[in-house]
């Protein structure tokens, strides 16, 4: 290794340094005052791929299996299934099939490994897959490539802090932000379960401490464009 390459990697070392300091001393009220994001529910995932696949759902049978159906007094009822099925209806004509979806989940990660500069998340595969029911459907929410994220890439300074965080692993709580891409509109079995299927990019992940009280990690801040990256790049040739 040359002179150079050496101050280099000194240079990119230090300048890593700096930056984590600068980024934690702003950001830690910050941190304390997040809300974890509340996950996408059944029914709208139900109503997306009716969307995806430009079928109109039934909403007065919608209508009649939500709580407030079931709960209202017997001469109430048809005002309440009227009432809903409206505004079900009012929702599924307004949204729109590129709001983001957030799933939430809880993995084990291993300790960081130099060999793939980061935390193996090792609960998921390229079969993997995420499972709503709704009025009797199932639907797979299946997030494309992401065994590609399976390594969460970091430095190796953050390992004691994030075993910590996740208590030694066992319990990171995972946010998966997606973008819809488009749906079957064939059901296909899958274990012997009639799923309706949609694909979808990944475009944010984090990971959320144990308590689910703040972030520790997150996917874009190892945009392969950000300073930290390049210099990450620099210390690992």
């Amino acid at each position: 290794m040359t002179r150079y390459a050496t101050r280099a990697r000194l240079f990119a070392a230090a300048i890593l340094a700096a930056l984590a300091l600068a980024a934690a001393r702003p950001a830690c009220a910050q941190l304390l005052k997040q809300q974890k994001p509340k996950p996408t529910q059944a029914r709208y995932i139900a109503m997306l791929y009716d969307k995806l696949t430009a079928h109109m759902p039934d909403f007065d049978a919608w209508a009649r299996a939500t709580p407030a159906y079931k709960n209202a007094p017997l001469v109430k009822k048809a005002e309440v299934e009227t009432a809903t099925g409206k505004d079900l209806l009012e929702t599924f004509t307004l949204m729109t099939v590129s709001e983001p979806i957030v799933m939430t989940a809880e993995a084990q990660i291993s300790a960081y490994s130099t060999m793939g500069n980061g935390f193996l998340m090792q609960n998921f595969n390229d079969m993997s897959f995420f499972d709503y029911e709704y009025d009797g459907e199932r639907y797979a929410l299946v997030p494309n490539g992401i065994v590609d994220y399976q390594w969460l890439h970091d430095l190796p300074s953050d390992n004691d802090n994030i075993m910590r965080e996740t208590k030694n692993g066992y319990h990171a709580q995972m946010v998966f932000t997606l973008v819809p891409l488009r749906a079957d509109p064939k059901p296909m079995e899958m274990g012997g379960v009639k799923y309706h299927l949609i694909l979808a990019d990944i475009s944010k992940i984090e990971m959320w401490s144990a308590d689910g009280s703040r972030v520790i990690w997150d996917s874009t801040m190892n945009d392969p464009t950000s300073v930290k990256s390049r210099l990450m790049n620099m210390y690992n040739p």
